[in-house]
Formats: C-alpha cells, structure tokens, sequence
C-alpha cells in the first residue's frame, strides 16, 4: 500500500466488518444475532417470553402497589390541609407544619420505594428502578436553605456610626 494514493488504498483495500454471516463462517455459531456483536458461550442474553411476561407482570403489580400507596398518601395529606385550614395556624410555628409535611412525604415516598422493591425482588431486575423522589425525598438541615434575617439591627447598618 506504500507509494500508493488514498483513494487507490481505498479501492484496492477492503476490510471486511465481522457480522453474523462470517462468524458461521469462522465456526462460531455464538453471535447476538445482531451484526458485529459476537458472544462467547454461555452469555447468552435472550430469555423466553414467559420469563419476560412475568418480569413485566411483577414490575406492573408493583407499581400499581406504589401507585395505590401514594394516592392514599396524597389523600391523607389532603385531610390534614382541610384539617389545618379549620384549625387556628397562630397555635403552630410555621416550621413544625414544614416539618411535619416534610415527614409526611418522606415516608410516603419511603413506602412506595418498599412497596416497588418488594415486589420486583426476585425477576432479575433486582430492585434497581429509579428512586421516586430524586433528592427531594431527604430531609434538610435547614443549612442554606434560608435567606438571612431582614429588619432592624441586622446587617451592616446596624452597628456604631
């Protein structure tokens, strides 16, 4: 190929892409039935379609489960803001009602995310579905979530002139 131009390199040298039909060719009869992705022995992925319906019919029951589980939830958090309106919200500091709504959905999303993982244990697919609430499901120190206090005798201003 020395000496030669990159075109004449290209029409005088043609690689063949390793597919399905070379492997059989090769003797190896372990390929993924997809071109270029061969598989050694004892890999193989595929399962039969009884297996695959009763993954999906376990990971469906376990999210109508979760489902169920956060619309009650959802209800009784309903209850308690038609409870609070009637009540006299002077009574209560403003952060023990955070606090305790903040509690409310934690352990609602804690109960989905068992409900999901008990029902999907056992199918292969090992409990590895997405968290339901991300990051918003953990509860706060309070650090840096507050803007510094506003008014007379903080700040700069406040000091000796």
């Amino acid at each position: 190929m020395l000496g030669l131009s990159r075109a004449a390199t290209r029409r005088s040298l043609v690689l063949q892409a390793a597919g399905t039909l070379t492997d059989m060719q090769q003797g190896q009869l372990h390929t993924s039935g997809e071109e270029g992705l061969l598989m050694r022995p004892g890999t193989r992925r595929h399962c039969g379609i009884t297996e695959v319906e009763t993954r999906l019919a376990a990971e469906v029951a376990a999210g109508q489960t979760a489902l169920v589980v956060i619309q009650r939830q959802r209800d009784t958090v309903a209850a308690q803001v038609v409870e609070d309106e009637d009540a006299d919200t002077e009574s209560e500091p403003l952060e023990s009602v955070v606090r305790r709504c903040r509690a409310v959905v934690a352990a609602a999303a804690a109960a989905a995310q068992a409900a999901y993982n008990s029902g999907v244990e056992g199918t292969g697919a090992g409990g590895r579905g997405g968290r339901l609430g991300g990051q918003h499901d953990r509860s706060s120190s309070g650090r840096g979530r507050t803007r510094p206090p506003t008014g007379r005798g903080t700040g700069r201003s406040s000091g000796s002139r």
